[in-house]
């Protein structure tokens, strides 16, 4: 059985596990910030700078350190420049880590990697420029946000699976919020999801020549690409303080950034183009095949994301190139409706009210006009609505048909997409209510979706 065959066998059978079971995402982050005591007394820049002095001290301590080495190996920890990580270094972790971590000088190499386990986490412990808030990595607390073994490994990827399925269904049952927290140095806190996307990032990072963590760099990607486009929303009061009153250290966001970005240019640059274009052709083969919904719909959406985000944007991708142009020709847009709306009704009752009609209504509202567009455009508000509203759904119409641009929260000059509102129209036990919503897009103009702002509920219609 050849790498990837085999690698997505072992996922499939995850996917199936999690979708079949009654499966409750805390239980994920028991012990991981459930319990959080107390808030700081000192101030955010203080824990953040006293982080970076032991990431130096700790290089002091460290014996070995020679970048300029023939042999390209490196130990221990290192005092370098943002953005001096070297994949192409056989780095090996310091002596600290050594004394703390067993798996420290293992030499197995796990298939679909390159490099041997202790290579991956002399890797980790190099990556401090980028991942200061999870050093070192083999700190109890912190141990949690690494791959560093295949109990990780599983437990990182059930994690993965549960709160993408969150995000999968937030449009439907409208589970707008993440409010789950990893606990990470003095009391601070980061969303549950860096535990898999730290993990899936870093490990990619460290081998991306490998098929295995390019796998998982797509999983983490597919979840990041499709946050833009979700209800599913972290709960903080604002960027750094959480609804019950937790904070987030202050280089979250740019430590994240700084993350994603080198896992983007590896990805765009080191990766292996015709393993990424594999794992496409097996992710819409399989959701094609795939009978049971949650797992038809998460292939499907991975598949998606590497057509349209990950390929375009590689070195050596060329649209004429005949294996890229038969996928694009076996994508069939009438099969992914039906995977996505199978999905859907698996999470929809028809006599359930679903959170976005009131119990109690106000008084009924008129018919509004809207405005006509395009046949194209409409077309895809038609399905966007019928996902969002399942059952319930009966049209939906343009407001005004102005299209404003998206920006992204962690880099504002980037576009994310565009938005416009709309009416949705739907019944509900006899009764036909209308709601006004976001309706968006991606910047090529494709992957529509209902975006519901948090509070927004329907009227009854005249």
């Amino acid at each position: 059985m050849n790498t990837l065959k085999k690698i997505g066998s072992i996922v499939l059978a995850a996917i199936l596990m999690t979708g079949a079971a009654s499966f409750s995402a805390n239980a994920q982050f028991k012990g991981l910030g459930n319990k959080l005591k107390g808030k700081v007394e000192k101030t955010v820049k203080e824990k953040v700078e006293k982080k970076k002095h032991e990431a130096k001290e700790a290089v002091k301590k460290s014996t070995g350190v020679d970048s300029e080495s023939d042999s390209g190996t490196v130990s221990g920890s290192s005092e370098s420049e943002v953005g001096s990580f070297d994949y192409k270094k056989a780095y090996t972790p310091g002596h600290e880590a050594k004394a703390a971590d067993p798996l420290a000088t293992s030499t197995e190499v796990w298939e679909g990697f390159n490099k041997s386990v202790g290579q991956l986490h002399g890797a980790y412990e190099n990556m401090a420029d980028f991942t200061v808030n999870y050093q070192p990595y083999y700190a109890d607390n912190n141990k949690y946000y690494w791959v560093l073994n295949k109990d990780s490994e599983n437990r990182i990827l059930n994690a993965f699976l549960s709160i993408f399925k969150l995000q999968m269904a937030s449009d439907i049952d409208h589970k707008k919020t993440l409010d789950m927290w990893g606990e990470v140095e003095d009391g601070m806190v980061i969303p549950a999801d860096e535990m898999f996307l730290n993990a899936y990032q870093t490990q990619y990072i460290a081998d991306p020549t490998s098929t295995q963590a390019l796998l998982f760099y797509l999983y983490a990607d597919t979840y990041l690409n499709n946050m833009a486009f979700s209800q599913f929303r972290y709960a903080l009061k604002d960027n750094f303080t959480t609804e019950d009153g937790n904070i987030l250290p202050k280089n979250f966001y740019t430590q994240r950034k700084e993350r994603r970005q080198q896992a983007d240019q590896l990805a765009n640059t080191v990766a292996s183009y015709d393993t990424m274009l594999g794992w496409a052709e097996k992710y819409f083969d399989n959701a094609y095949s795939q009978n049971d919904p949650y797992a038809a719909y998460f292939q499907l959406l991975i598949g998606e994301n590497i057509l349209k985000n990950c390929l375009p944007n590689h070195k050596d991708f060329n649209e004429d190139d005949t294996r890229y142009r038969k996928l694009v020709a076996k994508v069939d847009g009438s099969k992914g409706y039906k995977i996505q709306q199978a999905f859907v009704s698996s999470f929809v009752d028809p006599n359930l009210r679903p959170d976005w009609i009131p119990k109690n209504p106000g008084a009924p509202v008129a018919m509004p006009k809207g405005v006509a567009v395009s046949a194209a455009v409409q077309k895809e508000a038609e399905n966007a609505a019928k996902a969002y509203a399942g059952n319930y759904y009966k049209k939906v119409i343009f407001k005004n048909g102005k299209w404003f641009d998206l920006k992204s929260h962690e880099w504002p000059y980037r576009k994310n997409g565009e938005e416009t509102w709309v009416y949705i129209i739907a019944e509900f036990q006899g009764k036909s209510y209308i709601l006004e919503t976001g309706l968006t897009r991606d910047v090529k103009g494709n992957n529509y979706r209902i975006q519901t702002p948090v509070g927004n509920v329907a009227q009854p219609l005249q």
